[in-house]
């Protein structure tokens, strides 16, 4: 006699919740909050909108847990990448590069978190200032203590630091126009140099 219960799992697909989060984030990211429905984001995973409120309880719970799990992974990466560095120079270059990367391997994060700060009503803002703030305070000090005369006296660091970033967020944000703004691509890292370093 067949016996009736659930599917053996399958070892190569990822978790349910996983799943769910990252059909989700790309969702979010494409249209926006007010945009999306649990019902699209279920689909998209193969599940009925019940299952997926049995992982989240609301369509709040679900964004807020998407843009929390993005911004602590981009936090522990750049955490890594202040790490690296035997000099101010090289320091720049690491974290700099690093958030490039991030946001090449992540590419749902920056008009995730773009969209979210604009509509003003999502928790980016207040998950930035408890997860990244303090860790780009730590970043931007150890960055002017390993400072030897390398770094340009007339360049606010921290100004610095948030206008690449601000632009890299834009850059990433933007795929579908960015060779039409952007004609010669990203040049976050030789804007750095140019900003952060002196002459």
């Amino acid at each position: 006699m067949k016996r009736i219960g659930r599917p053996p799992k399958d070892a190569n697909r990822a978790p349910t919740k996983e799943r769910i989060l990252e059909a989700a984030a790309e969702a979010f990211s494409q249209a926006g909050y007010a945009s999306v429905g649990l019902d699209e984001i279920a689909k998209k995973v193969g599940l009925t909108r019940p299952s997926l409120l049995y992982h989240f309880g609301s369509k709040e719970e679900l964004y807020r847990q998407v843009l929390l799990e993005r911004i602590l992974a981009l936090g522990q990466a750049l955490a890594e990448f202040s790490e690296g560095g035997d000099d101010v120079s090289q320091h720049i270059e690491t974290l700099v590069g690093g958030f490039i990367r991030f946001l090449d391997e992540n590419p749902e994060f920056a008009p995730l978190l773009l969209r979210d700060m604009m509509d003003g009503r999502g928790p980016s803002r207040e998950l930035l200032g408890t997860t990244l703030v303090p860790l780009f305070d730590g970043v931007e000090a150890k960055v002017a203590a390993e400072d030897q005369g390398q770094l340009s006296p007339e360049v606010p660091l921290r100004e610095a630091l948030l206008q690449l970033a601000s632009s890299a967020l834009v850059y990433w944000a933007s795929p579908s126009f960015r060779d039409q703004l952007w004609t010669r691509g990203d040049r976050t890292m030789e804007l750095a140099r140019l900003l952060l370093l002196r002459k």
